[in-house]
């Protein structure tokens, strides 16, 4: 499947180190995860847009549905950047109610997935890696060699009659170890 970049990501910032920071719910890292659209690639055809939600800075990916098939949404991620990270947060929703395939594989080949229901209002996605779903028998992906995350959207192949839909993510956490 081929892949199109929205535009050239800068390694530099992908490369920063992971730093702790205090939260009410849960110990946070926030490593240079960037959730802008220039970090993301889509499929062509579709949009992915830098905006500012409710929610603070996030993107909005519109999908489009040319024809029956799997719209996915990838973000690259420098292998050991998430190594003191187990488990992830964001922020979504779209105009109405569906669901989402969230993937994480890492330089081995490993990979695990999670399907999660989105809203109209905004909703918090929690993914521990531990609770994502292997796919394969090597097991769960090694924090510290994950490196892409992607959003798989399925709704062309269920529902053929669809042409669009527009869904929002921000506020991209990661849960420390510690």
């Amino acid at each position: 499947m081929m892949m199109k970049k929205s535009l050239i990501a800068l390694s530099g910032l992908l490369a920063a180190n992971v730093a702790p920071v205090e939260s009410a719910s849960f110990a946070e890292v926030r490593p240079a995860f960037s959730v802008r659209a220039e970090m993301f690639r889509a499929l062509p055809g579709d949009r992915v847009e830098t905006v500012v939600t409710e929610m603070g800075q996030g993107i909005r990916w519109d999908v489009r549905y040319p024809q029956r098939e799997t719209r996915q949404l990838v973000k690259t991620v420098s292998p050991g950047l998430l190594k003191r990270t187990c488990g992830m947060e964001f922020s979504a929703r779209t105009r109405s109610h569906h669901q989402l395939l969230v993937l994480v594989q890492d330089t081995l080949g490993r990979r695990a997935q999670e399907i999660v229901n989105l809203e109209r209002d905004w909703s918090t996605i929690e993914l521990p890696y531990d609770m994502l779903n292997p796919r394969g028998e090597d097991g769960h992906p090694d924090p510290e060699r994950i490196c892409s995350i992607s959003l798989v959207d399925f709704s062309a192949s269920l529902q053929p009659q669809k042409k669009s839909r527009s869904i929002w993510v921000s506020d991209w956490k990661f849960r420390s170890v510690e």
